[in-house]
């Protein structure tokens, strides 16, 4: 099965930390959180200032990153057969 990731991060270098994290399986199930505490806005370009940041909603979104990632791992676990990550940017996500 297919599922494509979409990502937001921090900014675009060496520097980067995740913000957001996305995945749609081909049969429209589907995995969205926000962290909460896995970066600081100073850790933030000015696009994602600008940008990305008023688009969240972390009253409804957001995770810890460790709650985050217990619910990705039940998430996955739940879909069947091997699972394939399509991204259009696999060199960040």
């Amino acid at each position: 099965m297919k599922l494509s990731l979409d990502c937001e991060f921090t900014q675009l270098n060496q520097n980067i930390k995740l913000i957001s994290l996305a995945l749609v399986s081909e049969a429209r199930d589907e995995f969205y959180v926000e962290l909460t505490d896995a970066y600081k806005i100073e850790d933030c370009s000015d696009f994602v200032i600008q940008h990305v940041l008023p688009q969240l909603d972390q009253l409804r979104y957001g995770r810890s990153l460790v709650d985050a990632k217990a619910a990705l791992r039940v998430f996955l676990g739940g879909l069947d057969g091997q699972l394939d990550v399509c991204s259009d940017a696999p060199e960040w996500d």
